[in-house]
């Protein structure tokens, strides 16, 4: 809402179901431009897992209707193949885990998806005026076997990637304690919105 009313364009994708932690009407009340889910996308049958349709071919359909959007735009997507029944379209790649190996080869299909989608929209004309957010939703328990009071069970990576950001803060990591909710203050202070 706050973009929106310094001009900006905005869209939400999301591969599965919207009715999911009832993302409706969490996405409506926010007055997105733009909000399809499952139903809304034609893509064939055979890009589509359990939850939805999988992230490499929603990341690759985010950049088309993103290169479709009046610039300056807020453009995002929530994925669904590294959630059970993790059911990504390609070989394993990680034999260890035991029980965790589906989901670390989700990981692994999501990540390579990420890397695949930033190497083609390097190639559009609104990659160099974009910042890319990157945030889980939720940790997940590993072969760490990490108690669920453990603060690393709760941790959650958060990437801030692109051209905009100012070369003494690229390759920074940051470790305090942050969460989904500082992303909005982070933009807006950057971008002087109150």
């Amino acid at each position: 809402q706050s973009l929106k009313s310094e001009g900006y364009a905005s869209m939400f994708l999301f591969g599965g179901q919207l009715r999911y932690g009832n993302l409706t009407s969490y996405m409506y009340g926010n007055g997105f431009d733009i909000i399809e889910e499952n139903s809304d996308i034609q893509m064939s049958n055979d890009k589509e897992g359990v939850l939805g349709f999988h992230d490499g071919y929603m990341l690759e359909y985010l950049k088309q209707k993103t290169s479709k959007l009046k610039e300056p735009f807020l453009s995002s997507i929530f994925t669904v193949s590294s959630h059970s029944p993790y059911d990504q379209p390609m070989e394993d790649v990680i034999e260890w885990g035991v029980s965790d190996k589906g989901y670390l080869n989700s990981i692994y299909y999501t990540d390579k998806s990420i890397g695949e989608f930033i190497k083609s929209v390097k190639k559009e004309s609104w990659y160099k005026n974009t910042l890319f957010i990157f945030v889980a939703d939720h940790a997940h328990h590993t072969p760490m076997a990490w108690r669920r009071a453990d603060k690393h069970w709760h941790h959650i990576p958060m990437l801030f990637y692109g051209d905009v950001i100012k070369e003494k803060y690229r390759g920074v990591s940051i470790d305090k304690i942050v969460s989904q909710r500082d992303i909005p203050a982070t933009l807006l202070s950057q971008l002087d919105i109150d």
